[in-house]
């Protein structure tokens, strides 16, 4: 059970850093697409596909579109502090990046090793 809730917050995480680094601005979102809060809900609302995302985010499953999408946040969020984003979603990425330090620190840090992300 509680490998379950440590996959379920990490994805949770890494979904919330797609959501609001890249809030409603397409354009500044590299192609992403915005994802509603009822496609959050449905998303996590199976934990077969939660455990897939998780497992593909860290490289031990095979990634469909959206988990692609996930690892492609991941690099510019945390490893260029989302340069690229406007300054609402620089302030929620930091928000969230805060975040899960706090509580998430064993996920964040395997994070940052899987991405080869140096933080100061």
């Amino acid at each position: 059970v509680e490998f379950h809730i440590e996959m379920y917050s990490t994805l949770v995480v890494l979904l919330t850093i797609v959501a609001f680094a890249f809030g409603d601005n397409p354009s500044k979102g590299f192609g992403f697409p915005i994802l509603s809060a009822s496609e959050v809900s449905r998303l996590l609302s199976d934990s077969n596909y939660v455990k897939e995302q998780v497992n593909c985010v860290l490289g031990k499953a095979k990634c469909d579109n959206f988990g692609n999408q996930l690892k492609l946040a991941v690099p510019e969020v945390l490893g260029k502090n989302c340069r690229s984003c406007d300054p609402e979603q620089a302030k929620n990425a930091k928000k969230v990046t805060d975040f899960i330090k706090d509580y998430f620190p064993s996920e964040f840090e395997l994070i940052l090793k899987r991405y080869r992300i140096k933080r100061n």
